[in-house]
This record gives C-alpha cells, sequence and structure tokens, in this order.
C-alpha cells in the first residue's frame, strides 16, 4: 500500500472520530435546572415587575440531570423582571388567566455571567388559600415563543442554555398588601422562589471547532485524491 494511501485511510479515520464528536455534541442535552429563592414581585396595573431594580435574591443552585451542580450561591445574584398583560384577577375566586407576550426575565450570576431572557405568554393562577392568596406563574416556552436573548453561563456547567425553556414562579401575596377595585386585583407584592429549566447544549465555539476540523480534514482528502 502506497504512503499516499495510508495518509488518506488515516485521514477518513480522524473525520469519522470527528463526525462521531461533532454528533454527540449536537445531538446530547442534559438537563439545566436554574433554582432560586428570595424572588420579590411587585404586580401594579397589569404588570409584574421585580422589587429593588434589580431584586437581590436570597440563594441560587445550578443542577444538571438533577445532581447538584457546585456550592448553594448567595452573594451576587439578582433579578430583573417584566411580565405584561396580566389582568383579570379576581379579588376573591381562584383566578387563572394568559399573560401578553414580550416579557423579560434577566438573572445576574456571580462572576459577571448571566442570562437574558424573552418570555411569551404565561399561565398566571392567582389561589385564595389559607389565609394570604398564592400567586403561581408558569411559562411553557418552546423555541417557537422563547428567545434566549443572551448568556453567559458559569464554566462549571459545560455548555449553554438552549431554547427549549421552562420559566416558572411560585410566591406568595405579601399580608395586606392586595388592592382591588369592582372585585378585580388592582395591586399586590409576593416573595417566594423561582426556576428556569432547559437543555444544556455545548457552547457555539465548541460546536464550531469540530465543524472547522471536519471541513478542515475532508478538504485535505480531496487535495490528496
Amino acid at each position: 500500500m502506497s504512503t499516499s494511501h495510508t495518509i488518506v485511510r488515516t485521514l477518513l479515520g480522524c473525520c469519522l472520530v470527528v463526525a462521531l464528536l461533532l454528533f454527540q455534541a449536537t445531538a446530547s442535552a442534559e438537563t439545566l435546572m436554574i433554582e432560586y429563592t428570595g424572588l420579590n414581585i411587585s404586580y401594579i396595573g397589569d404588570t409584574i415587575t421585580e422589587v429593588g431594580n434589580p431584586d437581590p435574591l436570597t440563594s441560587l443552585v445550578y443542577s444538571v440531570d438533577g445532581v447538584q451542580i457546585g456550592p448553594t450561591l448567595s452573594s451576587d445574584i439578582a433579578v430583573d423582571l417584566s411580565i405584561p398583560g396580566v389582568s383579570g384577577l379576581s379579588a376573591s375566586a381562584d383566578t387563572t388567566i394568559t399573560s401578553a407576550t414580550g416579557g423579560t426575565l434577566d438573572l445576574t450570576l456571580p462572576g459577571g455571567k448571566f442570562l437574558k431572557l424573552e418570555l411569551g405568554a404565561a399561565t398566571v393562577s392567582l389561589f385564595h388559600i389559607n389565609v394570604l392568596p398564592t400567586l403561581k406563574l408558569h411559562f411553557a416556552l418552546g423555541a417557537a415563543d422563547a428567545n434566549v436573548l443572551s448568556q453567559s453561563l458559569p464554566g462549571l456547567l459545560g455548555g449553554w442554555l438552549g431554547d427549549d425553556i421552562a420559566v416558572s414562579f411560585s410566591s406568595q401575596v405579601t399580608s395586606g398588601s392586595m388592592t382591588s377595585a369592582a372585585g378585580v386585583v388592582t395591586g399586590f407584592l409576593a416573595s417566594g422562589t423561582g426556576e428556569i429549566q432547559g437543555n444544556l447544549v455545548p457552547e457555539p465555539a465548541t460546536v464550531a471547532l469540530l465543524i472547522s476540523g471536519l471541513l478542515a480534514c475532508l478538504a485535505f482528502i480531496r487535495r490528496r485524491g
């Protein structure tokens, strides 16, 4: 067998390895969960926003496929939140409505890291249970109505958050803060927790590097051929 044929066969093997790595990098996705406490929100008119501009959070933890990654964070974490088009919440009966689209959630993370999301419509529920009403919001965000505006996640996670995302909040209305008119809620303060869940995918730079390697390999083989 000639030396040139040996080189080509070796390069073909290298291309196969790169292709397999590229397939694994793009096909495999782990589930990332970001959970945080200390969320303080305000509802005025028809918009839900954070309290504090931004609102300092109490704690935050990352989990990948149900396993906590790193320590529980308690400093340099905050959230900016805006959810428009929340109207028609009953002041006395349990209510579930759908908010408008166009909301935003900006999560500040330690070390200059961050996550900025554009939110679609949310299912907003206000439950009048026990002594204090409970507010629950859930965004089921798919690729068609969710947009990661920008992100820089910690390197320990090993990837970026993809666009298949679920965002939810659970808050208890502060005693005495609810106002209403004609049986409809016009405002309140609440505090609670939030979570963001989505697919953890390889960083774009990693995928780009693998693609570049594969293309270079194929180009060399064509020249040798």
